[in-house]
């Protein structure tokens, strides 16, 4: 008789601040997977602890890296493992939970427990496009100019982001467009075989850009994690009334290619600057990192290593 295959080693990266994170979801989540898995939990105590957390994985050649939490918890954890062979899959806990739904993975915890179980037996390594921004990777989307700068808001009350979760975002979207955008907005510009100008452009390495409550929000229609390009979204510079209408196009899953003020671009690499300043935000998968003089953009085809 042929003695039982060792079960694979997997670390389970918990982000214990996750809005949907609990220690008795945590303790179920880790026994379930436990049947099946060689199963190492580390629980993250800082930003960035995740990269950490994942780096070590990389160097110890696991089997994978789960990342328990929201979407920053997943890049991070993308960041960890870049450059390794050693694949990344996430198990939703945070408010949105964009890159599930974006590799097809439940959006439900049990949803996503059971599908990472029926793995266990068809441990299917798939490679999809690494993006990047400065040398930071991201795993969907990015932004610069003024989507960056309302979750520069929504990441300052986490308490809100956790309890309203999307009616939060719109709460801070109308807020920033009232006071920095509706007039005389500060302005980038896109460079690439074109120069394009606007106050916000949108970059996808995936669809959808994001999720409001179960209703997947499409900006364009061009992206896809293996396409070895970049979908940018310039948003021109939109009067007072037309921010409503570009709303509406992205919710109904039309889009926002065809609005008189919207500007696609695909390319594989780019750069964005600011035109009446210094620096200009920059977003990472919904989490905003900074201000920049500059954000570089490139992609490498096939470069991410993903289990969904």
């Amino acid at each position: 008789m042929a003695p039982p295959a060792a079960k694979r080693k997997i670390l389970v990266v918990v982000n214990p601040a996750a809005s949907s994170v609990s220690s008795t979801l945590r303790s179920l989540m880790i026994s379930a997977l436990a049947t099946r898995f060689e199963v190492t939990a580390a629980v993250t105590e800082a930003k960035g602890h995740a990269v950490e957390l994942a780096e070590e994985a990389a160097a110890q050649e696991l089997d994978g890296v789960i990342a328990f939490g929201g979407d920053g918890t997943a890049n991070e954890v993308a960041n960890g493992v870049a450059g390794s062979a050693v694949p990344l899959s996430c198990l939703p806990g945070g408010s949105a939970n964009v890159y599930c739904g974006v590799l097809g993975i439940p959006r439900d915890l049990a949803g996503a427990v059971r599908n990472l179980l029926r793995r266990a037996d068809d441990w299917r390594v798939e490679q999809v496009d690494a993006a990047s921004v400065n040398g930071r990777r991201f795993l969907f989307t990015s932004g610069v100019g003024l989507d960056a700068r309302i979750l520069e808001g929504v990441d300052a009350r986490p308490d809100l982001k956790r309890r309203w979760r999307q009616w939060w975002f719109v709460t801070e979207a109308g807020r920033t467009i009232s006071a920095d955008y509706r007039f005389n907005p500060p302005s980038l510009e896109l460079e690439s075989v074109e120069t394009t100008r606007g106050v916000a452009v949108v970059v996808q390495n995936g669809r959808p850009w994001t999720y409001f409550g179960r209703r997947p929000v499409t900006v364009s229609k061009n992206a896809g994690l293996v396409t070895g390009t970049l979908a940018a979204t310039v948003v021109g510079t939109p009067r007072p009334w037309d921010y409503p209408s570009i709303g509406w196009r992205v919710l109904s899953g039309r889009g926002s290619e065809g609005h008189p003020r919207i500007t696609e671009v695909t390319a594989s690499n780019f750069s964005v600057r600011p035109l009446e300043s210094d620096s200009i935000d920059i977003h990472v998968d919904g989490d905003h990192i900074g201000r920049f003089d500059e954000a570089r953009y490139s992609v490498e085809a096939g470069a991410m290593r993903v289990v969904c």
